[in-house]
Order: C-alpha cells, then sequence, then structure tokens
C-alpha cells in the first residue's frame, strides 16, 4: 500500500469491519518537499508542512519549520479566540498548547518541541487536510 491516495473517504464501517484506522500511507514528495495543508473545514493557511510520517491521516502531525509553527500559534490565538484552545511559546523553542473543557472533555496541555532538523511536529488536535484536497 505504499504511497497509495484515496480519491475519496472509505465508508467508516468499513474500517470498523475489518478493525482499520483511517490512517494511510501518503505519497511521498521528493526530496522531503513541502507540501501545503490547512485545517480542515478552515480556511488557514495554507502551510508549508510535510506529514511527519510515512503513514500519514489527518489527526496525524504534520512537519513545521519554526517560522510556520509560530504563523499557525498566531493563527490559532487570533482568528480562533475564544475555541478552548490556545498556545504559547515555553521561554525556549517549545509551543505549549493548552485547552479547555470548551474545546475537549478534559483539560490539557500538549508541548511540541522541535525535532532533530527543527521542524515542528503539530498534530492530533485537530485534523489536518492538504491543501489541493480542499471542495
Amino acid at each position: 500500500m505504499d504511497g497509495v491516495r484515496f480519491e475519496h473517504e472509505p465508508d467508516a464501517a468499513i474500517f470498523a469491519e475489518y478493525g482499520l484506522s483511517r490512517v494511510w500511507p501518503c505519497t511521498p514528495q521528493p526530496d522531503g518537499a513541502n507540501e501545503l495543508f490547512t485545517v480542515d473545514g478552515s480556511d488557514y493557511g495554507p502551510y508549508p508542512a510535510r506529514p511527519a510520517s510515512p503513514v500519514w491521516g489527518p489527526h496525524e502531525p504534520i512537519s513545521v519549520t519554526g517560522e510556520v509553527a509560530a504563523r499557525i500559534a498566531d493563527h490559532l490565538n487570533t482568528l480562533n479566540a475564544g475555541c478552548g484552545l490556545t498556545v504559547t511559546w515555553d521561554g525556549g523553542s517549545g509551543l505549549i498548547f493548552t485547552w479547555d473543557k470548551t474545546y475537549r472533555d478534559d483539560e490539557g496541555t500538549e508541548t511540541v518541541t522541535p525535532d532533530a532538523e527543527g521542524r515542528y511536529p503539530i498534530g492530533g488536535l485537530w485534523p489536518w487536510m492538504r491543501w489541493s484536497d480542499r471542495g
């Protein structure tokens, strides 16, 4: 299945019947090139990024530069203010996502730090969508 992209998302019953998740291998880009992503169901972005792993789905992280991470944080805090999810810098290079019961059932935090390449794997708090897949 390596490199397979669905043109549409199969019915949830099919996934449940076979015990599969909604994660499928993404089409590798040449030399780790960026694609454009947006927050699913929004007009935010596009954000240049690449999937953080070879197996990617909408709730999996995308890998972004520090500049793009700052842009995502700014958009979250200004364009989506009041949603119950905020992000701050930890005083160093980490991003702290904080949410309340408005956003999820339980309050929580998640700290995202850069990987060995200096890129931030951001995901799991909302679904991502490839910019080219917008309808």
